[in-house]
């Protein structure tokens, strides 16, 4: 059996969302969060974007990626 210490960690976080919501886009968009004290994660269902953290560190997320903040960072997202 093949141990994912991810797998078991996110497990042990137990996180839940208040709300959910199923954002669509095409083209240039962009998404802001302003910072709420409540922990911050997405999954990237179809195609690719970037993420950034208070306009410092920027990672590309393609599809299959899972992103879990629990700083109180506002985040942007951008298509690539």
């Amino acid at each position: 059996m093949l141990i994912d210490p991810l797998a078991d960690i996110v497990t042990l976080l137990q996180p839940a969302a208040r709300f959910s919501k199923l954002v669509e886009c095409a083209g240039s968009w962009r998404i802001e969060r302003a910072a709420t004290g409540e922990p911050f994660y997405c999954a990237i269902l179809e195609g690719s974007c970037r993420i950034t953290f208070d306009g410092n560190q920027r990672f590309t997320l393609q599809a299959g990626d899972f992103v879990s903040c629990s700083c109180d960072a506002g985040s942007g997202q951008r298509q690539p």
